[in-house]
């Protein structure tokens, strides 16, 4: 695979668009692109007959904070939105929180198809259980886990945060926080701020085959974003019995439906009991398994090439 970056990683990036536009008109009876940045291929190529499909995968356009890089992005995404949108045969997005937000911001109203996790990597079978608490000195802790960038968008310091009133309760209380990003060095500031050295694990970065490992390691999962077009993750760590406690905004209520899994940074009160959350595990992840959502997109392939 080429490395991003270079003097001709952007030559490279149109030349590839150029043939993806020669390759969808010729070769496919319908293309499916989930992102503005690529699909201004799919519109191009919709000139000369090609069928497409869009989906958005945000409601936020908070995720522009950052890198240049991610700026450049960010421009390219939202300017191009609209354009790729309009031509498109249908438009989706993830959540009903996307689409009332991107319906708002954009005056585009996409269909929800809600995302879905893997089953087949992700599950309660506790692969890599045993080795992963040794490799962090673990025993009879109570485990928190959090995996995700740390950016402004994410509100790491906030996962922080919460941890350290957790801690205040529950002194035998670990943090795993896997991520990288611009809050790094702020994200240990933090940590050091709240005396939390001691009790909070630092990986910057961990192969996806073994996150499942780390998720079932944990006895729950810590998001803090309160915008989340989706939140894949805490599916993905549900699905592996580290039950997730989220804010209760952008698209959390719709997955989870009960406040049971919520918290208020700003009012903190007891953690739930991990058993009480858990006995609703299968009926979230029933509505949420990546077969059936293929099957979905599946009969939207079928009915929108004809």
């Amino acid at each position: 695979m080429r490395k991003k970056g270079g003097p001709f990683f952007v030559l490279h990036a149109i030349w590839f668009r150029i043939r993806s536009v020669v390759d969808f008109v010729r070769r496919y009876d319908i293309v499916h692109v989930n992102s503005a940045k690529f699909g201004i291929a799919a519109y191009v190529a919709s000139f000369f007959g090609c069928k497409y499909i869009y989906t958005i995968h945000f409601a936020s356009t908070e995720e522009k904070k950052g890198s240049l890089t991610s700026w450049i992005y960010y421009i390219l995404e939202v300017g191009l939105l609209r354009l790729v949108a309009g031509r498109a045969v249908c438009v989706t997005t993830v959540s009903e929180y996307c689409r009332q937000e991107i319906f708002r911001r954009f005056n585009v109203n996409p269909v929800v198809v809600h995302n879905g996790y893997d089953e087949t990597q992700f599950d309660n079978v506790n692969r890599g259980l045993t080795n992963v608490k040794e490799e962090l000195m673990l025993s009879n802790e109570v485990v928190y886990i959090s995996v995700g960038r740390m950016i402004d968008y994410k509100k790491p310091l906030n996962v922080i945060r919460f941890f350290a009133e957790i801690k205040k309760r529950n002194g035998n209380s670990k943090l795993i926080f896997i991520g990288d990003g611009d809050l790094y060095e702020a994200v240990q500031n933090e940590i050091a701020a709240l005396k939390l050295t001691d009790s909070v694990i630092l990986i910057k970065q961990v192969n996806f085959k073994e996150i499942p490992a780390y998720y079932s390691a944990a006895d729950y999962f810590i998001s803090a974003c309160e915008s989340e077009a989706f939140g894949l993750v805490c599916l993905e760590a549900l699905a592996c019995d580290a039950v997730p406690l989220v804010p209760w905004k952008g698209a959390f209520p719709e997955i989870f439906l009960d406040r049971i899994f919520s918290y208020d940074i700003e009012r903190i009160s007891d953690i739930p009991d991990r058993q009480q959350l858990l006995s609703h595990r299968e009926s979230i992840l029933n509505r949420f398994r990546w077969n059936d959502k293929i099957t979905l997109y599946n009969r939207l392939y079928v009915e929108k090439a004809k």
